[in-house]
């Protein structure tokens, strides 16, 4: 037996514009950065952004043209292999000093003049706050809790060589 189609024009949540916090009597929230609390879907800019301020012009030139590789992965292999991809592009070798760094002076600039107003009101108006996003923890974390006023970011961790201080692979 087949599951029910769905037509393309049913809703399946109300509208965020048709929230009413008086009507909700949870005051907890979790959200998806990409997409819900940022207008863009898509985080690439945000990765070249950290690949060039935490690593060189060179790194965010290599990240730029394999955009079409990762693109392909991304629709005929895996969502998430692309992310690890870009992940691995992007952070591979890198000081996770500087990559915080750089999360801390560059990002949050471009994260806010990207927020979704609508989504935020909604957001902000919740008293326990949860991001929950498939980019790395630490490339988010700084602007989910100053920012955003986050109480946990739930994301995507990266391990550390504990003698050289740098990212080598991917927490799977």
């Amino acid at each position: 037996m087949l599951p029910p189609r769905l037509q393309h024009d049913q809703k399946t949540f109300p509208l965020i514009s048709e929230y009413n916090s008086s009507s909700v009597s949870h005051r907890s929230i979790a959200s998806d950065l990409d997409g819900t609390l940022l207008k863009a879907r898509l985080s690439f800019p945000y990765y070249i952004f950290i690949a060039i301020e935490s690593g060189s012009l060179l790194r965010g030139l290599i990240l730029l043209i394999s955009l079409p590789i990762i693109s392909l992965v991304y629709i005929f292999v895996s969502k998430d292999l692309s992310g690890k991809l870009m992940i691995f592009i992007t952070f591979c070798g890198i000081k996770i000093r500087d990559i915080k760094v750089a999360s801390r002076s560059v990002l949050p600039r471009f994260y806010a003049a990207d927020v979704r107003r609508d989504s935020f009101q909604v957001f902000d108006n919740c008293q326990r706050k949860v991001i929950v996003t498939a980019n790395p923890v630490v490339m988010v974390e700084t602007f989910a809790k100053e920012v955003l006023g986050a109480e946990k970011v739930l994301g995507t961790e990266i391990e550390v060589d504990p003698i050289r201080g740098r990212r080598e692979l991917l927490d799977l």
